[in-house]
């Protein structure tokens, strides 16, 4: 009989563990943490950032605050995938990217509008000292 209970609890367990999604597990992706590494690399905490909801959601890239890197004033340059192509532009799905007013450089946003599953790449620009850095990770709206 304790076989026959055991073998049922981990068929339950494994067969509810291959339902989850493991993206619905992940942080936040409205609030991803970007940090320099070596003040060579731009590290996002969450590649790619994942969007199930079909809502509007403003998403704000975060440095720390004690970092000596800052987002610069400019647009971000945003791409989408069509017919498995990198295509200018985010077919109006994010719009609106600037730093963030009243967070000295720290915070960046995008709205994502999510009207549509797809996936978008953007670019991540810090300054610091003598030094700029650029990386281009994605975000997915399904």
């Amino acid at each position: 009989m304790n076989k026959t209970v055991l073998v049922s609890t981990l068929a339950f367990f494994v067969a509810g563990c291959a339902c989850i999604d493991p993206r619905d597990r992940m942080p936040d992706p409205s609030y991803p943490a970007v940090s320099i590494v070596d003040d060579e690399q731009i590290v996002v905490n969450q590649e790619p950032l994942f969007f199930k909801e079909r809502k509007k959601v403003t998403i704000t890239w975060q440095l720390p605050s004690d970092s000596k890197y800052t987002f610069p004033e400019g647009d971000a340059d945003l791409k989408h995938m069509k017919d498995g192509k990198w295509t200018p532009g985010s077919d109006g799905e994010i719009v609106d990217c600037k730093p963030k007013a009243k967070s000295k450089g720290l915070e960046f946003t995008c709205e994502n509008k999510h009207t549509k599953a797809g996936t978008y790449k953007y670019t991540i620009r810090v300054i610091g000292p003598g030094k700029k850095l650029e990386l281009d990770p994605t975000i997915v709206n399904y």
